[in-house]
């Protein structure tokens, strides 16, 4: 019953991100559903959590968004493991500036392996390369960090109010 649910709501925030999100874009930074909710997975720290429930958004996403495919699945994938075991191996206590600076990373590598794999994509002829201006890194970047952080941090306090995910919560008697 979980994977059901996973599959319900992965197929709304898909919806939601290539419907809704782009109308509230500013300076180029639009809000990424999808980037916020691996991003409060990868933080998170359940003792049973699943890695393998970030697929199901992710491989949604990249099949309807319009890129070649694997762009950001490939993206994605690194930035859940990478966060993964930054969270080990650093920031062993959840604490509010390990989640913050965890979260600061993670968009930060986001945005690094667009940049480098649609550079490779385009070696290829699948794409053009994202050009890197002025303007990506004194307008774009900051808003994304800001919509984007804001938005995982918002998805981290719902996982955690949340019982959903947990051993006693409502779905876990439905396995």
């Amino acid at each position: 019953m979980k994977i059901v649910f996973i599959f319900l709501i992965s197929i709304l925030s898909v919806a939601a991100q290539l419907t809704l999100m782009p109308h509230l874009s500013f300076l180029a930074a639009t809000p990424n559903l999808i980037l916020a909710s691996v991003l409060a997975w990868a933080i998170w720290r359940p003792e049973d959590k699943k890695e393998w429930f970030i697929l199901i958004p992710i491989l949604l996403f990249d099949l309807v968004a319009g890129q070649p495919f694997g762009l950001i699945t490939l993206s994605l994938c690194l930035v859940f493991f990478c966060l993964e075991e930054l969270g080990l191996i650093i920031f062993k206590q959840n604490d509010l500036p390990a989640v913050f600076s965890l979260t600061f990373l993670g968009i930060v590598l986001f945005e690094l392996f667009q940049v480098l794999l649609s550079r490779l994509f385009a070696v290829w002829h699948l794409m053009e390369p994202i050009r890197l201006t002025a303007f990506y890194f004194y307008g774009s970047l900051p808003f994304n960090l800001l919509l984007n952080g804001a938005l995982s941090l918002l998805f981290l306090w719902a996982l955690n109010k949340s019982k959903i995910f947990q051993n006693n919560g409502p779905l876990a008697k439905l396995k």
